[in-house]
């Protein structure tokens, strides 16, 4: 009792590192306690100890008898990352595949393998896995759709994202990023009627989208199309904004602008909406 109020303390001090060392002497004394575990999984989190992590989080789930391990690829993911920032690609990239053993849809593994790649200089490997994002997971196919779109444009291949984004469609036709990122390209490359139709096939799904209305307002003035122009803007003023770039955790509501894997309220891991 007396070392787990003083693991206690520790935690409710935020002290982690220094509560790390009682949790495990506790867990000595009782190797299935329940109560350890989670805070001990707590404490290397929050010091980003990611593979003493994983096999925290991989005894706590067999003690629940829970057989499906994809909640662990994100700790791989993690342990990467801080490979990636130390330089040291190669290795990052094999514990992010390490990631795709746990969970074969795990975005983030496909997106920072990608990321790998392109630090080593290796585009054609990094669009490999960017497409493998696209295909295994296209409900976060977005995430990857600059970092496509640049490594196409870099290469000269700058039509095979429109095949990309069609493709994502034809699967999918009420895909709000994948219609705005087709109008947008088609917009770039000068196709203004493609955009257009692009843009207000988004509009029918989603008639809130401020940002896409904003882009039809600006290509119906330059192809002089005044009374569209006018309609747009009477819509635009009643239309709800909708902040296309915010993300909600579904645990705690918490928001972001920025992509989390976990949630710094909740602690909760892969739980926003993006």
């Amino acid at each position: 009792e007396i070392k787990k109020s003083l693991a206690l303390d520790f935690l409710e001090a935020k002290r982690y590192g220094k509560a790390i060392p009682t949790l495990r002497q506790l867990l000595d004394l009782s190797s299935s306690d329940g109560w350890v575990l989670e805070n001990l999984l707590r404490a290397y989190e929050e010091t980003a100890q990611w593979e003493q992590a994983l096999e925290t989080k991989d005894k706590i789930l067999k003690q629940k008898g829970i057989k499906d391990r994809s909640s662990l690829a994100l700790y791989k993911v993690f342990a990467g990352k801080r490979l990636a920032e130390e330089g040291d690609y190669h290795r990052a990239r094999l514990v992010y595949k390490d990631a795709l053993g746990y969970d074969d849809k795990c975005a983030a593994a496909y997106l920072y393998l990608g990321d790998a790649y392109m630090c080593d200089q290796r585009p054609e490997g990094a669009i490999d896995y960017w497409k493998k994002l696209v295909a295994k997971v296209p409900q976060r196919a977005h995430l990857a759709f600059e970092r496509l779109e640049s490594t196409f444009f870099d290469l000269g291949k700058y039509g095979e994202i429109v095949e990309i984004y069609k493709r994502i469609i034809q699967a999918d036709s009420k895909n709000i990023k994948g219609l705005y990122a087709l109008a947008r390209i088609f917009e770039k490359m000068g196709k203004t009627d493609s955009a257009i139709e692009t843009y207000r096939k988004a509009l029918r799904v989603n008639p809130n989208l401020v940002h896409i209305r904003q882009h039809l307002i600006r290509l119906y003035r330059q192809t002089d199309q005044v009374d569209l122009v006018l309609a747009e803007i009477d819509r635009l003023i009643e239309s709800v904004p909708e902040r296309a770039d915010s993300f909600i955790c579904q645990k705690c509501e918490y928001v972001t602008n920025e992509v989390l894997w976990k949630c710094p309220k909740c602690d909760s891991w892969d739980s926003f909406n993006f």
